[in-house]
């Protein structure tokens, strides 16, 4: 038994330590963004269920993709606060709802959805909301 014991520790302190290849700062974020962004995606395809105004499960997916491109160029640009915004999307139109902290934010919010491919027209209802001091 104790040989077993002075086995396992040999075992454990013997290993140098794993070391990881440094990574761009820009890299990390795009993936994290990445990541966040095909897990709300995923999530709400779950069932896969064609909602009230939408004619076909092909509609839900085309707008489903439509809302992630939107809340991923969104979350990419630095002057747009992505996890304030609502994006939601129902035949190609996209509605956009949530605070913003000045008018240039919102209005950069809607030029982003209008941007996106395959979308036909941004309902954009965005607040502008100073942030509490």
């Amino acid at each position: 038994m104790k040989h077993l014991e002075a086995l396992g520790r040999s075992t454990l302190t013997s290993h140098a330590p794993l070391r990881r290849a440094p990574r761009a700062a820009g890299a990390v974020r795009a993936a994290a963004v990445a990541t966040a962004v095909l897990a709300l995606a995923l999530g709400g395809l779950q069932g896969c269920a064609v909602t009230s105004g939408q004619s076909s499960v092909g509609q839900y997916v085309d707008d489903a993709t439509i809302t992630t491109r939107v809340k991923a160029r969104m979350a990419e640009d630095p002057t747009v606060a992505a996890m304030r915004i609502k994006v939601e999307t129902l035949k190609g139109e996209v509605q956009l709802s949530g605070f913003a902290t000045s008018q240039a934010e919102k209005d950069k919010a809607g030029a982003i959805a209008a941007a996106v491919p395959d979308v036909k027209g941004v309902r954009n209802s965005i607040v502008v909301s100073k942030p509490d001091q």
